[in-house]
């Protein structure tokens, strides 16, 4: 099967960028919960300087894009869309998962034990104690792209063996109670499934329900973690017209995607802008841990500035850097920033390469409300190991022999 990457305006950037902005705006304005306490009308100014400059940008570089001329095509090393490359990429795979079965038995001994073990025990460690310094999140990375990668040769090649990596990755964020970890695993499966089968009633009807079972998941794990749905609902302060009949996992995804834009708010009311124009906050994660340190000193506030409305509820959006780094035009940059990326890897889902770049900047598009994946290790290192598995040049370098292309193709047939 050859990749035709479907062209479905739900998944253009501006889709996924805008609809989530807009959403949680939408809540926002419900007010729902006593902690939002920051005026919406100033909540709609700052998300109208987030979305406008995005939007503005990715039609801007698809203008320059189309209008363009076509560079001629070279004679690629190895055909993206051929049963040579595809059973390269599956070795491949395969190989790098020892490498992770490997590290993680270190990490696992180097953490004395895992953290669903600690969670059931009451053990003083948490979930937060486990894994290597540094090296860790490289070995998260490595499996996210080795599931999507067996993810995208079952929707391409077939074959239901193809999804026990996909699976062990979900039931591994169990494990080590991180719903970070499933939920971008779920929105990178969800984008890479609607890019290469599209959208139709039926799939709509089964992402539907999927996503409120991902809720009601969501609620169980996070009243594990908070010890029990009262305490969660004591902290989220819910106003009298909430209703009271809904799942924990609402709740849960309400302040969730609120409580960002009420701590971002707060920090545009109470903190004038740095006006530093190497950008220090934005960047603060974009370095591992050993080389930031050197950089800023172990003691920096750099990645803490935002004024939250409650110290439980940490997450102030990826644009809390940019504000506090250079105001408005600071937010407006990073979204002209998004917006070119966004633009770009858009344009490259011709091969599986392409696929997978677009489904992790699609994870920085949705999850943007929350966080700035864009400056941060894990999407860093989840392009490296993409780079590095899937690239044709990558895959002949590191394969045993290096027949050529014609000859594998012949030995297949």
């Amino acid at each position: 099967m050859k990749i035709r990457a479907n062209r479905d305006l739900w998944l253009h950037p501006i889709t996924l960028f805008a609809s989530v902005w807009l959403l949680s705006l939408g809540l926002y304005a419900m007010h729902l919960s006593k902690l939002l306490v920051v005026d919406v009308s100033l909540v709609k100014r700052i998300v109208i300087w987030i979305v406008i400059p995005f939007v503005v940008t990715v039609i801007y570089a698809s203008l320059i894009y189309w209008m363009s001329p076509r560079r001629k095509v070279r004679t690629a090393l190895v055909d993206e869309e051929g049963d040579a490359y595809f059973q390269r990429v599956e070795r491949a795979l395969d190989r790098w998962f020892l490498c992770w079965v490997a590290l993680t038995v270190v990490e696992i001994i180097f953490s004395r034990g895992l953290p669903i073990i600690w969670l059931l025990t009451h053990n003083a460690h948490n979930y937060t104690d486990y894994g290597l310094p540094f090296v860790h999140v490289f070995i998260g990375s490595l499996l996210s792209v080795i599931a999507m990668g067996k993810l995208a040769l079952f929707l391409l090649r077939g074959e239901r063996r193809r999804l026990r990596l996909p699976i062990f990755q979900i039931i591994w964020g169990v494990v080590v109670v991180s719903r970070g970890l499933m939920m971008t695993a779920l929105l990178q499966y969800l984008v890479l499934f609607l890019c290469i089968k599209g959208i139709n009633r039926k799939i709509l009807f089964r992402t539907v329900v999927s996503a409120v079972l991902v809720i009601v998941m969501f609620g169980v794990l996070g009243n594990l973690r908070s010890g029990g749905a009262s305490a969660f609902r004591e902290l989220a302060q819910p106003t009298s017209n909430y209703p009271k009949w809904l799942p924990s996992g609402v709740l849960w995804f309400y302040i969730y995607l609120t409580s960002p834009l009420d701590n971002l708010g707060n920090t545009v009311t109470a903190q004038k802008p740095a006006y530093d124009i190497t950008f220090p906050r934005t960047t603060y994660f974009l370095y591992p841990t050993p080389i930031r340190n050197a950089i800023f000193g172990k003691d920096s506030n750099l990645g803490r500035d935002s004024n939250l409305v409650n110290s439980s509820l940490n997450v102030s959006s990826a644009y809390i850097g940019p504000y506090v780094d250079y105001g408005y035009i600071g937010i407006a940059a990073y979204s002209v920033l998004l917006g070119l990326l966004s633009a770009l890897v858009w344009k490259m889902r011709g091969n599986v390469r392409g696929l997978l770049l677009y489904a992790i900047m699609a994870e920085c598009l949705v999850f943007s409300v929350f966080y700035n994946f864009l400056f941060y290790n894990p999407f860093l290192g989840q392009v490296f190991w993409i780079f590095l598995i899937f690239s044709p040049k990558a895959l002949v370098f590191f394969s045993k022999t290096k027949p050529s292309l014609q000859s594998e193709s012949s030995a297949i047939g």
